[in-house]
């Protein structure tokens, strides 16, 4: 969620409040409103995902509720039809995602990238270092059919760069969309050579 372009906020575990508008919806459905095991009282239920949509000027809310397949039990399902219910008296959409809606091609790609997005952390690498870098670095890239860090480190080598300099730019190109490149595909640094789609100037580089 955090790579989608349009989302702009991301609330984790989202309380479903009031608790008497779960209470009610449990009750017209004719099911039992989750309790706390011990004192049996009624526990505010939470949604996993509640997600901020920015489309042109438009804002939207969606729901996302994340369970394995495995573990979608009758009372699970039964819980998570209070849930649809309370987001659909607020006009939120709201969804069901299990592995099976889930590009694990794109999850590793993320997780590969995501600390790349700040060059905090990296003394070494500025603003400037990068935009000097990028369109020598970019070239030898699309030139060559050799695996991606086999590139990165002759380019350090030639530049006079630490070592990992260039494939941690590479990260933060992708990371924040400079180089576009297909991530559905899982990107394999050290097997395969790395295919840029398209760039968008790096001139707003930060």
């Amino acid at each position: 969620m955090e790579w989608a372009e349009d989302v702009i906020d991301i609330r984790e575990q989202f309380p479903l409040l009031p608790l008497g508008r779960t209470l009610f919806i449990a009750q017209k459905l004719g099911i039992r409103h989750p309790v706390d095991p011990k004192t049996k009282y009624p526990i505010v239920m939470t949604t996993d995902m509640l997600l901020t949509l920015k489309k042109g000027d438009d804002i939207s809310f969606s729901a996302h509720s994340i369970k394995p397949s495995n573990k979608l039990s009758k009372r699970v399902v039964e819980k998570l039809q209070i849930e649809k219910q309370f987001f659909k008296d607020l006009e939120i959409d709201w969804s069901l995602i299990t592995e099976k809606q889930i590009n694990y091609d794109l999850v590793r790609n993320v997780e590969w990238l995501h600390s790349a997005r700040s060059m905090e952390g990296h003394m070494h690498l500025t603003p400037e270092l990068i935009k000097h870098i990028e369109p020598s670095l970019r070239q030898a890239i699309s030139q060559s059919h050799s695996p991606l860090t086999d590139v990165t480190m002759e380019q350090d080598l030639k530049h006079g760069l630490p070592k990992g300099t260039c494939i941690q730019i590479v990260r933060h190109l992708i990371a924040n969309r400079f180089w576009i490149v297909d991530m559905t595909k899982r990107i394999l640094p050290t097997l395969q050579p790395l295919q840029i789609r398209a760039v968008c100037h790096p001139g707003g580089i930060v």
